[in-house]
């Protein structure tokens, strides 16, 4: 029998009927193939931010740590100290964060230019005024490592150089301590200045001696003139050697330029509590006239200033101090007897 129309419409319906429910039962599997797919990629965007931010973050870290260490090891130089590796790994140490393991720490001794002059492990060779300090740290990943083909570990690295340099134009205090026959507070009188090594006495750091006031020691300049204080106005700029001026009133001034350094005197303060560099006055080549109001400098020296009565000042000479964030230029060596400061130049 031949198929009427109503049979063909009826199995065509069926056909249909079953494609459809085909096609709805192959779309559950079809989604979850697609979520594991999409879900891996979700996971491995989301692990490489998490741990690139990581990265990063232990990048900066290291850097942070290898300023720090040059910084110290620049110190060390400065200090002409000993070898400045042990600083250095100290330092950097120190700077590291805990989720790391840092697995390397270079040092060595560099000159103005960045040229290596030596291994840290050893004392600073002639030539040396500042060192390159390079680290790298190894810390596991956290989710990237689940990605097929993705790292365990990262390791991040970084270097920096920071060298001693001469400040020049920094003779601003309002004193001129005597270099020879100085007056202790405690009673006394005690050599500021070594001839004999061209640097300040070693028995004179942290002491505390009287360097203002009517019965401070003449430096063998007329007496009726000093009484230790500077004429900052002629001064400013001057460097030592060489012939500085002295006030002959009894009032000191204020400090004149910032010394940026730790305690250091601002623009304008009074000089007391705070560090200000003073001229080391002697009377070695000095024609002193009676006229005379120059006094020869041998050296600016950090002082720790205090005022106990009105128009009088003691001054304690601090030994290894460095300016900080002061404009400095090359050429230091350890003879070199003016204020310093240590820049990161790398």
């Amino acid at each position: 029998m031949r198929p009427t129309d109503a049979t063909r419409r009826l199995t065509g319906l069926r056909g249909k009927f079953a494609a459809n429910n085909e096609s709805a039962a192959a779309h559950p599997g079809q989604i979850l193939i697609m979520f594991a797919f999409l879900l891996v990629a979700l996971l491995g965007s989301l692990g490489l931010a998490i741990d690139l931010g990581v990265a990063f973050s232990q990048r900066r870290t290291m850097q942070a740590a290898a300023d720090a260490g040059a910084y110290a090891g620049a110190r060390i130089v400065a200090k002409s100290a000993g070898a400045a590796m042990a600083d250095v790994t100290a330092v950097v140490s120190s700077n590291a964060m805990n989720m790391g393991a840092i697995t390397s720490i270079t040092c060595e001794y560099v000159n103005d230019g960045g040229a290596s002059v030596g291994s840290c492990s050893g004392n600073p060779p002639g030539g040396a005024t500042g060192v390159r300090v390079a680290v790298a740290e190894q810390h596991n990943t956290f989710f990237i490592k689940v990605v097929p083909g993705g790292p365990a570990t990262v390791t991040t690295s970084a270097s920096a150089r920071a060298n001693v340099q001469r400040v020049s134009g920094f003779s601003d205090g309002p004193f001129l301590p005597c270099a020879k026959k100085t007056q202790l507070v405690k009673g006394g009188i005690m050599d500021l200045w070594d001839d004999a090594n061209n640097k300040v006495a070693d028995a004179a750091w942290g002491q505390q001696f009287k360097i203002h006031g009517p019965q401070v020691e003449k430096c063998d300049i007329h007496p009726s003139k000093y009484k230790g204080l500077a004429d900052q106005d002629a001064n400013f700029n001057l460097t030592a050697p060489g012939w500085f001026h002295f006030d002959q009133g009894n009032k000191a001034g204020p400090a004149r330029c910032d010394v940026q350094g730790a305690d250091g005197c601002k623009a304008g303060q009074d000089p007391k509590n705070c560090v200000m560099f003073l001229p080391i006055i002697t009377n070695k080549g000095q024609p002193v006239p009676s006229s005379s109001t120059d006094a020869w400098v041998v050296a600016l020296v950090p002082f720790y200033i205090t005022e106990p009565n009105s128009n009088e000042h003691y001054g304690t000479p601090i030994k290894d101090y460095v300016l900080g964030g002061q404009e400095g230029t090359g050429g230091w060596d350890p003879t070199w007897n003016g204020p310093i400061t240590i820049r990161m130049t790398e």
